[in-house]
């Protein structure tokens, strides 16, 4: 039997009944830091959910998140068109709706817009008992600027307006009257600091007869 074992020992079977003990026995350790740096992947190995043909993906589904990604990693030109909609950046809305009970104080009653430092305002306001105003207003306190224009009734457009917002004191930006009829405001207006540009398109409308006002938009990010 000696002799027999001793004939079919080679260096191979030794390396190979080695193998199957390290394997059985303590594989687990050794299995765990076959790769331990990553000097010892080649280029194009490690694949994600959409590997080429003939591999598989490698990459455990969920397990990227945001601490995986650098800041400024993801730019737009990684980003498919159409991929990211303003319902999926969650913008605020811009809504309002009351009557014409506000005091004539020459200061916002209602926010419509509260932004990265920027607010915009509202007041609906009876005046003397005969019109009444949509008064809206900006007020900034990052440094930034409002431009635009806006327009009311049957199409008279406002001049052209272009405000530097240096501190955060409501100024008064655009309005409409009605002293019967329901008056329209309609406006669009690009808003910028040092952080972000947006456009901002409003719409409003005032009504002496129904003692009531209100005003919508939207609120639209510029593309980097």
């Amino acid at each position: 039997m000696r002799r027999w074992i001793r004939s079919h020992l080679t260096y191979a079977n030794v390396m190979a009944t080695l193998a199957v003990f390290l394997v059985v026995g303590g594989g687990t350790a050794l299995a765990a830091y076959v790769v331990s740096t990553n000097s010892q992947i080649g280029p194009g190995t490690v694949s994600g959910h959409k590997p080429p043909r003939g591999d598989h993906s490698n990459i455990i589904a969920g397990s990227v998140n945001a601490t995986d990604l650098a800041p400024a990693a993801v730019t737009g030109s990684r980003l498919a068109n159409a991929s990211v909609t303003a319902a999926k950046l969650n913008l605020p809305k811009i809504s309002f709706s009351g009557p014409d009970t506000d005091a004539n104080d020459g200061a916002p009653h209602h926010t419509l817009l509260s932004l990265d430092g920027l607010t915009l305002g509202a007041s609906c306001v009876l005046g003397g008992g005969s019109t009444t105003t949509l008064q809206l207003y900006v007020a900034d306190s990052s440094g930034g600027t409002l431009r635009g224009t806006y327009s009311t009734g049957l199409g008279t457009a406002s001049p052209q307006l272009a405000l530097a917002l240096p501190n955060s004191t409501p100024s008064p930006f655009a309005s409409a009257t009605s002293s019967g009829s329901p008056t329209y405001l309609a406006g669009e207006f690009t808003y910028a600091n040092a952080n972000r540009v947006v456009g901002i398109l409003l719409d409003g409308v005032t009504n002496r007869v129904a003692d009531s006002c209100d005003a919508h938009g939207t609120v639209i990010p510029a593309p980097n």
